[in-house]
Parts: C-alpha cells; sequence; structure tokens
C-alpha cells in the first residue's frame, strides 16, 4: 500500500471513529432534561435558602458551600478552590511551595520554600552538565529562600497540633 492510500485510509479511520463517538457520546433529550430540571430545582433552593435565612447570606457563598460539599462527598480528597483562592494563583511570581525529606528513621521534615521571581528566559542546558536533568535552565539562576525554619516531626513524638 503507497504512503498516500494509507494516509487515506488512516484519515477515514479517525473521521468515522469521531462521528460514532459523537454519535454514541451525545446525550439524550431525557439526560438533558432531567439535567435541565436538576439545575432548576438547585436554583430555586437556593432561592429559597436567600430568601429565608435569618441572615442575609452571600448567594455565592451558599452555591460555593454546596458545591463544595457535593464534591467532598464524591471524593473526600477532592479540593475546591474558590474563584478568589484561585486567583492568586494566575501572579507569576511569588511561588511558594514544601519540600519535604523523610528520612530512614521515619523522621518527616518540612522546608517551606519561595521563588520571589520565577525565570522568564531560558536557555538549553549545557551538554557537559550530565547532573542537569532539565533540558532547559534558567538564563538567570533560580533563588529559593526558605520562608521560616524547618519544620520537624519524628515518629513517635507528639504532634505540634497536640496538647
Amino acid at each position: 500500500m503507497n504512503r498516500t492510500r494509507r494516509l487515506l485510509v488512516a484519515a477515514a479511520v479517525i473521521g468515522i471513529g469521531a462521528l460514532a463517538g459523537a454519535i454514541a457520546g451525545e446525550p439524550t433529550h431525557g439526560q438533558l432534561a432531567k439535567a435541565d430540571s436538576f439545575l432548576r430545582r438547585y436554583t430555586e433552593l437556593l432561592t429559597v435558602l436567600v430568601a429565608e435565612a435569618p441572615l442575609q447570606p452571600v448567594p455565592a457563598d451558599l452555591a460555593y458551600s454546596s458545591l463544595e460539599g457535593m464534591l467532598q462527598l464524591l471524593d473526600p480528597h477532592t479540593n475546591f478552590l474558590r474563584p478568589e483562592a484561585f486567583s492568586a494563583m494566575r501572579i507569576q511570581d511569588y511561588k511558594n511551595f514544601l519540600r519535604l525529606h523523610v528520612a530512614a528513621d521515619g523522621t518527616l521534615t518540612i522546608h517551606p520554600l519561595c521563588i520571589e521571581r520565577v525565570p522568564r528566559r531560558w536557555r538549553p542546558r549545557d551538554p557537559a552538565d550530565a547532573l542537569q536533568p532539565s533540558a532547559l535552565v534558567p538564563e538567570t539562576p533560580l533563588v529559593v529562600a526558605p520562608i521560616e525554619p524547618p519544620i520537624v516531626l519524628r515518629p513517635g513524638a507528639p504532634s505540634p497540633n497536640d496538647h
């Protein structure tokens, strides 16, 4: 089979697969009506809660709290971020993170670290630098600084939160 014919056959298979997926994966009218009905009831519930609450709740707080509750019920490991919490992630600089070190004896050392300015220009790494795992390195070296002293947790020792 020549190359053109193979490309045409591959394109046809992909096209047919995409079409079949669109047809088979499309929600039915009943599913859309059920979802629409649920959203209508949910909106009515939030409206009644806002109108009848003894204190005036913020409608967005009610909506976000209910979404967070539903997600926690479905998956307790889910983290729901409200828009105001998520917006800080868009800031290019001031990135904070934790470096965790687990020693052979089970001691956990947590290093809170920050980068005040992230690199903006990158270059290919020096091929002679075998210790550098990244293909690209910042033109200006990264400055990582501790936020506070390391936190050390030893096995069997009381937690810092225990009273």
